[in-house]
């Protein structure tokens, strides 16, 4: 996160929102540049079950179709 930060993000960490679903979640990081529209959720996943070379890929899908049902609580709560 400091990274972040020294790039002029802000971030919070363990941000809670509801899925469109009613599902609790919790996003590792969220970071925004203050006065931009735009925001990252960031959840740094490193799995080391599986040794397929797709699978960041697959962490990927995975992790959009999870997040992406919690946009629009998190630009309610943003707002």
């Amino acid at each position: 996160m400091e990274s972040l930060t020294n790039k002029g993000y802000t971030c919070y960490e363990e941000v809670y929102a509801v899925d469109d679903e009613g599902t609790a979640r919790y996003a590792n990081i969220i970071a925004f540049k203050p006065n931009s529209n735009e925001a990252y959720i960031i959840d740094p996943t490193v799995r080391y079950e599986v040794n397929d070379p797709n699978q960041a890929e697959l962490i990927h899908q995975e992790k959009c179709a999870i997040y992406n049902k919690c946009i629009s609580a998190l630009i309610s709560a943003w707002r």
